[in-house]
């Protein structure tokens, strides 16, 4: 994960100039921060940590004094949740466990700990009917999953009246898969 948060910031620091000649202004880049926000197949020993990565002076040999805001141009920071209940106190990660584990208790009254809610009742009751992102990534990826199925088995020769008798799938949206199989071919 370093590696890539490092790639990605690195391309965003680059993407901030154009054609590099002799006259290009490097003191017109930004510094960019980049958030990871992990949810999964994290390492047991990593699960709700946090951690920080940004470009320091580390040795300077002579009488150099070179300004921070000249090299300072990186701040990353990964946050590893996991699947695990948390139960530290650690608030990033109780409030980041809350909305994308919505799940795991009742998260209006944990939001409620670090969102005031008192002035906006509308807000509160989005958030007590959203599906929350957990939710809408499970939908994702069984969308995804029955397309891979309905592809396959089109691919194998299966008619879709067939496929809709054995997976139960209405019969349009396997022949919505199929008419953009073919559009794709």
């Amino acid at each position: 994960m370093e590696k890539r948060g490092i790639y990605y910031g690195s391309r965003m620091i680059s993407s901030q100039l154009s054609i590099i000649t002799g006259d290009t202004d490097y003191s017109s880049l930004s510094k960019v921060y980049t958030i990871w926000i992990c949810r999964d197949n994290i390492p047991a020993e990593e699960i709700h940590t946090v951690s920080r990565y940004e470009i320091v002076n580390s040795e300077n040999v002579g009488n150099v004094k070179p300004k921070r805001e000249d090299y300072d141009l990186f701040t990353m920071i990964i946050v590893r949740l996991g699947k695990e209940d948390y139960n530290g106190d650690v608030e990033i990660i109780d409030f980041l466990s809350s909305l994308f584990y919505p799940g795991k208790g009742n998260i209006l009254k944990k939001l409620e700990h670090y969102i005031d809610f008192s002035g906006n009742p509308q807000l509160k009751k989005e958030v007590h009917d959203m599906s929350g992102l957990g939710q809408s990534v499970l939908e994702q990826g069984l969308e995804k999953g029955i397309s891979l199925v309905i592809r396959t088995m089109i691919g194998k020769g299966k008619s879709c009246e067939e496929i809709a008798e054995l997976t139960d799938i209405p019969l349009e949206r396997i022949r919505e898969i199929e008419r953009h199989m073919e559009e794709n071919s």
